[in-house]
């Protein structure tokens, strides 16, 4: 079972990051923090799915700079998106 991700640009993050130029993610990136900020002043939506997403949000920034720097291959950044999305038993 995955995680619950209510950010919408993370989702679009999510499922097109093996196909897009690394230089790509990073504006895609951008695009995700600024709606987790948002996110986190609107009294309507639960602080702990935004914390959950914000964690993701964070772990996936490190994997996709990692990645972007040339350690990693698009293979190894899949492989990191599959376990961050894996829910805890």
């Amino acid at each position: 079972m995955s995680k619950k991700i209510i950010l919408e640009r993370l989702k679009e993050l999510l499922l097109e990051m093996e196909s897009k130029e690394a230089e790509q993610l990073a504006t895609e990136l951008e695009s995700c923090w600024v709606e987790c900020w948002e996110k986190e002043r609107d009294p309507t939506i639960s602080q702990d799915l935004i914390y959950e997403n914000r964690k993701i949000l964070e772990q996936i920034s490190i994997a996709i700079e990692v990645y972007q720097a040339g350690v990693i291959n698009s293979k190894k950044l899949k492989e990191i998106k599959i376990n961050l999305l894996k829910k805890e038993s």
